[in-house]
C-alpha cells in the first residue's frame, strides 16, 4: 500500500491530486467555450488555443510535476492532444 501512496505524495509527504491556482487550465476553459461560438474563425481560435494551452500545461506537469500522479496526468493529456490534432487533420 505504501508504494501506491508514494505515487501521490510530494517531496514533503503530502498527498497531491490537484493544485490551485492553475492558470493554464482556466485559460483552456476559456478557449473551450470559444469552440461553441458559431463563427468558424472563433472556433479555430478556440480549438488551437485549447490545444496549445493544454500542451503547455502537460509539458509543465511532465517536467515539473510534484509526484508520479501529476506526471502521469500530464503524459495522458499530451497523448490526448496528439490524438486530437491528428484526428482533426485527417
Amino acid at each position: 500500500m505504501n508504494k501506491y501512496k508514494s505515487f501521490f505524495q510530494d517531496k514533503d509527504g503530502k498527498i497531491v491530486i490537484g493544485q490551485f491556482p492553475n492558470w493554464q487550465l482556466f485559460l483552456a476553459g476559456f478557449f473551450y467555450i470559444f469552440r461553441y461560438i458559431n463563427k468558424q474563425n472563433i472556433q479555430a481560435v478556440g480549438f488551437w488555443g485549447l490545444n496549445i494551452t493544454l500542451l503547455y500545461w502537460s509539458y509543465l506537469e511532465i517536467r515539473l510535476g510534484v509526484n508520479g500522479w501529476r506526471k502521469l496526468l500530464g503524459t495522458l493529456v499530451l497523448i490526448s492532444i496528439g490524438y486530437n490534432i491528428i484526428s482533426i487533420s485527417n
